[in-house]
């Protein structure tokens, strides 16, 4: 392969990374200050709808989807205004705030009530 080539293949990729890591930055905070003004209006009745919904989910295991495209597994313990505090397998605990999750759902289960495998 030509030397020119091979040296500039890794530096191509490290720019495509950085500049795809600065484009989900950019998407995280757009869709932010979308949220923030369209909850300006109507903010408690939003955030009191969002917080009610995860109030269904306490004690059971959940996925939780948020603006990063990542999956956290876990039993929802506790809900509060701002936040979810959730408990994986071990025991760790953690808190996500609620304006940073895009899909929350339970487990899905099959017939046999034994949990699915999630791709």
């Amino acid at each position: 392969m030509n030397p020119a080539l091979t040296a500039a293949l890794p530096l191509l990729i490290m720019i495509t990374v950085i500049l795809y890591e600065r484009h989900q930055q950019i998407m995280r905070i757009h869709v932010l200050l979308q949220r923030q003004k369209r909850n300006h209006q109507h903010r408690s009745e939003k955030k009191q709808t969002m917080f009610e919904l995860a109030k269904r989910f306490i004690d059971k295991e959940c996925i939780i989807h948020t603006f990063n495209s990542s999956q956290i597994t876990g039993t929802v313990k506790e809900v509060t205004e701002g936040a979810i505090l959730l408990e994986d397998k071990i025991g760790n605990q953690e808190v996500i705030n609620l304006d940073c999750i895009t899909r929350l759902r339970e487990y899905p289960k099959n017939k046999n009530g034994k949990k699915k495998a999630i791709v």
